[in-house]
């Protein structure tokens, strides 16, 4: 039985069905106008959608560099220098608003899905790319508040446009390609260094599929030398700042790899068993639709005739997100960002393999009733993807009841982002240079009324784990007090959990706020 012949629910080559090649026809015939259309609409919609706690917490640190703080001096931080300084050009770009950072944020997607549609050109042909020109803006702002937006879906967008430069690094000549799109991984790594493993993955795809030795090492270098620039040239700027090189190795560094896998108040640590089935229930009951909807296209790709460097492109970029949340050991779903984009790729390649009559669901009798269940399904759960995230934004604007819409999101530590906004429109009447000093998880406040934190350790699970074995505990914990006895802010807020949690403590970090307070 030969592989073409073998049973599978997806057969191919065959004449799609006459109705589905009218529409098709239809579509592909009016794709500017429904791309056009698609990014309006999606960009209008995720406008409305607030940033995360994470994506505030960011902002706040992009809000103080502006101000003239100095990274890992003036406020600690354990993510890459890649996190705030692009919510600092957001701020930069837009203003401190609501909405500045997901109106970068939906710019950023923009150029990482002209490439995303490029790729599945190259993959599946023109069909393909166009497809995913209408549908991307769709699927990405129905990613959800804790997906969009994330630094791990940032890591992502750079991902995408270092795998383009991968694939054209792989069917031409010159070393600019491959260092490109070594630049970009470094780039990525700066929002999130776990998604590096995009490297090694993609040296593997060239040695699967027979792409000479010589041309795979020096592609593997010319790679190597791009990430190490990128990482080198962010760590130069920050020292330029200001920062000293102690100070960045002891927030990025040091920290990180004494914390990583222990349990803090805010996240515990996953054993591997979690984590599997995490993927797993992520994957199959939040992305569903991307799921059913790529299966198409991955039977397709598998397939050894079409196995190029552009179509086996997704599923290793898919890899790459499953492998860096694993390494996280967290289980939170944006950690599988990259993995969204992946699948988020190969939904409109499968469509089009559909539509081209490349691929049937099934046999003559069934295939074209396969293709409108697989359509209809994908409908309804993308729509109702968006129903759930924007369904209440047009009664809250036309009823005037905005802020009670904003309640539906969290701003940590039991407060709610309208609560958060009424508590800034009560810093109003204070003076602008009055400071709020917030001990706990919420950033919105001071993000949003552009107060500052009156501390360097604005992100309260930094002090928490600041004790031994961390090597600079007494240092650190030396800057909180002092911190503290330069703090004169009208209002200190302490979240419950701190309090009861840590605050009666016996460690010199709890004496020297309680001395405070």
């Amino acid at each position: 039985m030969t592989r073409e012949n073998s049973p599978s629910p997806f057969v191919a080559p065959n004449a799609a069905p006459q109705w589905l090649q009218r529409v098709s026809t239809w579509v592909l015939a009016h794709w500017i106008a429904l791309a056009a259309g698609s990014w309006l609409v999606a960009g209008l919609l995720y406008l409305t959608l607030p940033p995360s706690p994470d994506q505030f917490m960011h902002a706040y640190m992009g809000w103080r560099l502006l101000e003239g703080d100095i990274p890992y001096r003036d406020f600690f931080d354990t993510n890459w220098p890649g996190v705030w300084a692009l919510h600092a050009l957001a701020i930069a770009l837009f203003g401190v608003n609501l909405w500045s950072w997901h109106a970068f944020d939906f710019l950023l997607f923009g150029i990482s899905a002209l490439f995303l549609a490029d790729l599945a050109r190259l993959a599946a042909g023109p069909n393909a790319g166009r497809s995913s020109l209408i549908l991307l803006p769709v699927i990405y702002v129905g990613a959800g508040y804790w997906l969009a937006g994330q630094h791990d879906m940032t890591a992502g967008q750079f991902l995408v446009a270092a795998l383009w430069f991968h694939v054209r690094a792989c069917q031409r000549s010159g070393v600019g390609w491959p260092l490109a799109a070594g630049t970009l991984i470094g780039a990525a790594m700066l929002n999130k260094p776990t998604v590096g493993i995009l490297l090694p993955l993609l040296l593997l795809q060239m040695l699967w599929l027979g792409i000479p030795a010589r041309k795979t090492f020096a592609h593997a270098l010319a790679m190597t030398v791009g990430l190490l620039a990128a990482i080198l040239t962010a760590a130069g700027a920050v020292l330029l700042t200001g920062a000293s090189a102690k100070d960045l190795i002891d927030n990025v560094y040091t920290f990180n790899i004494y914390t990583q896998f222990m349990d803090t108040p805010v996240y515990e640590k996953r054993g591997l068993t979690y984590m599997i089935w995490f993927v797993l229930r992520d994957q199959g009951r939040w992305n569903w639709v991307l799921v059913l909807g790529s299966l198409p296209a991955l039977f397709w790709i598998f397939r050894a005739s079409n196995r190029t460097v552009a179509s086996t492109a997704p599923p290793v970029l898919w890899l790459c997100g499953v492998i860096s949340c694993m390494v996280q050991s967290r289980g939170w779903p944006y950690h599988l960002a990259p993995s969204y984009l992946a699948l988020a790729s190969m939904l409109p390649i499968s469509l089009a393999l559909i539509a081209d009559g490349r691929m049937r669901l099934g046999g003559e009798a069934w295939g074209g009733k396969a293709a409108i269940v697989l359509l209809a399904l994908i409908a309804i759960g993308l729509g109702n993807r968006l129903v759930y995230l924007y369904g209440s934004v047009p009664k809250a604007l036309v009823a005037g009841e905005y802020d009670q819409h904003l309640s539906r999101y969290p701003a940590n530590d039991g407060v709610n982002l309208a609560e958060s906004l009424a508590f800034v429109r009560r810093l109003n009447t204070q003076p602008s240079n009055e400071c709020v000093l917030v001990v706990g998880t919420v950033s919105s406040i001071n993000y949003l009324s552009q107060r500052d934190q009156a501390t360097r350790f604005y992100y309260f699970p930094i002090l928490y784990l600041t004790r031994p074995p961390l090597p600079m505990a007494d240092r650190w914990v030396d800057l909180w007090e002092a911190d503290l006895d330069k703090a004169n802010c009208h209002f200190t807020l302490v979240a419950d959990w701190v309090r009861t949690d840590w605050l009666n403590g016996t460690g010199r970090a709890a004496a020297a706020l309680r001395q405070h307070l």
